[in-house]
């Protein structure tokens, strides 16, 4: 039977962190291994120096490679932090917008309101400002222009004013036409 043995590459990685710092801390590497003999009491057990000189280049590398795929790893969840963060903010974002464009389409509806009571407002105090008669004509505001009317002899003769109603200009069309008729 054969007992569950570690070999001195497991060894030496299980424990790669203190290893390694006793490597760097050390002139040599013979010190390194005095001082890991005190530290780590297995490795005599497990390897002899020589094993441990071969092995701590490689040991090197690995541990390089290995703190190299730690930082990919602390930054793939720094990574996954951020966007769950942004994908949060999104959502926020995306509810405030959809109640801005709620606010916005009732500012709208309120704003069309308004503008359609002005406008009636408007119509009825410029209806208010134009005479229906001036003098025995009627007054019509058809399309954009204003215009009198009048039966005169069983037909209706008309005097056209423009496109803003002017009192003056409407007195002085009909003191015209009636000279005109009159000659």
């Amino acid at each position: 039977m054969q007992e569950n043995k570690t070999s001195p590459l497991e060894f030496m990685l299980a424990n790669r962190k203190i290893i390694i710092k006793e490597v760097q801390k050390s002139p040599t590497l013979k010190d390194a291994w005095n001082s890991l003999l005190k530290k780590l009491a297995r490795i005599s057990e497990i390897t002899k120096f020589n094993t441990f000189k071969s092995y701590i280049k490689t040991l090197l590398i690995v541990d390089k490679e290995l703190n190299e795929k730690d930082k990919l790893i602390a930054e793939l969840e720094n990574y996954k932090t951020e966007k769950k963060q942004y994908l949060k903010k999104k959502e926020e974002m995306t509810i405030e917008l959809t109640r801005i464009s709620s606010e916005n389409k009732l500012l709208k509806k309120n704003a069309k309101e308004e503008e359609e009571i002005i406008n009636k407002k408007n119509k009825i105090s410029i209806s208010n400002t134009i005479p229906t008669h001036v003098e025995g004509w009627g007054v019509q505001l058809k399309d954009p222009y204003y215009r009198l009317f009048k039966k005169i002899d069983g037909k209706v003769k008309w005097i056209h004013i423009g496109k803003k109603w002017d009192q003056k200009l409407a007195l002085d069309k009909i003191s015209k036409f009636n000279l005109a008729t009159v000659r």
